[in-house]
């Protein structure tokens, strides 16, 4: 879009501007997505004369500005990235993994999201909800994921969760601890106690986008809603879903709880979300000859999203509170949040 920049800021200016288009975009999401389609087409057909070389940013620049921020061997990083952004390097997904890894060390950990894909229609889903039991092949099912979590799923030593949802992959120390309980609980959701979300928030890891706009991307968030479920203030949060299982020798029918689609798509304040970040200072921006870099530490950003739970936040707009039984009262490092 070639007015991204203005469009962002428009959304962020308030949150329900942002609810609003969604709520638009969504009642007509069908026609977007074929304009959007034939714009794509139309500007293909423009291009009558080759484009200009990229100039060529030297990958050991992304890593050193990495290093710098503090990230260390022993570290875990979660790491979100556009590969198209990172051609620049001129090098490849697997190269760009290699020095990632290098960074943390072997006493550390390297983890991706893996996003599955089940259904054509499944991205489109507003209120529905699925009955039909989907087959999670942890080796076969189709990924949607980029470039560099693909080439990290087939690392000799990485180690892929066997939840369907919001799943990742990891290569590190502590790869196969973060995964094995993953399934555990009664009707676990993608960030709950077992998940390997929680677990690296645990780790304090460094979530980090390479190329893209990471609170678009920020996984992490569902870790408050679903790890500390009972301080959750939007009723109606979970469906069920259920899902067989195959990896290998193993095999097993769960049920799963996954946040209802409309909750995300339709009253999501995600311009919100990224402008109160950079605020207080848990993200920290910057564009490195061309390449967005975004780096925020997973304690701060938890404890910045448990300090509005009462409110839903980043949530707008969603209707009837439950009534909180166990909510804990904030404590005085907090309190700088407030005013957001």
């Amino acid at each position: 879009m070639p007015n991204d920049s203005l469009y962002r800021k428009i959304l962020g200016a308030s949150p329900y501007i942002e609810i609003l288009v969604r709520h638009i975009y969504w009642k007509n999401v069908k026609t977007f997505k074929q304009a959007v389609n034939l714009l794509s087409k139309l500007r293909k057909k423009e291009i009558t004369t080759p484009l200009p070389a990229t100039k060529v940013v030297p990958l050991e620049t992304v890593m050193n500005y990495l290093k710098a921020f503090g990230i260390k061997e022993g570290d875990t990083m979660v790491v979100h990235s556009s590969y198209d952004a990172l051609k620049v390097t001129r090098k490849l997904p697997r190269d760009i993994n290699h020095e990632l890894l290098s960074i943390v060390g072997t006493s550390g950990n390297l983890v991706m999201p893996v996003n599955r894909t089940y259904s054509k229609t499944d991205s489109l889903r507003l209120y529905e909800t699925v009955s039909d039991i989907d087959v999670l092949d942890v080796n076969k099912t189709k990924v949607s994921t980029g470039a560099l979590g693909f080439m990290l799923m087939r690392h000799p030593e990485a180690v892929k969760s066997r939840y369907p949802i919001n799943s990742i992959v990891a290569v590190g120390a502590l790869s196969k601890e973060m995964t094995q309980k993953n399934l555990e609980g009664d009707k676990p959701t993608p960030c709950g106690t077992n998940s390997a979300w929680k677990y690296c928030h645990d780790l304090n890891a460094y979530i980090i986008g390479l190329g893209i706009d990471l609170t678009h991307s920020l996984t992490m968030t569902h870790v408050v809603e679903d790890a500390w479920e009972n301080e959750w203030n939007i009723e109606g949060w979970y469906d069920e879903r259920t899902f067989k299982i195959i990896d290998t020798d193993f095999e097993q029918t769960v049920t799963i709880r996954e946040r209802r689609p409309k909750w995300g798509k339709l009253f999501f304040a995600e311009r919100k979300l990224c402008k109160d970040l950079l605020a207080v200072g848990i993200m920290t921006s910057v564009n490195i000859e061309g390449i967005t870099i975004e780096i925020i530490k997973s304690h701060d950003l938890v404890q910045f999203l448990k300090s509005k739970n009462k409110t839903g936040y980043p949530f707008y707009c969603v209707g009837k509170k439950k009534s909180l039984k166990n909510n804990v009262k904030e404590n005085a490092s907090t309190t700088r949040f407030k005013a957001l």
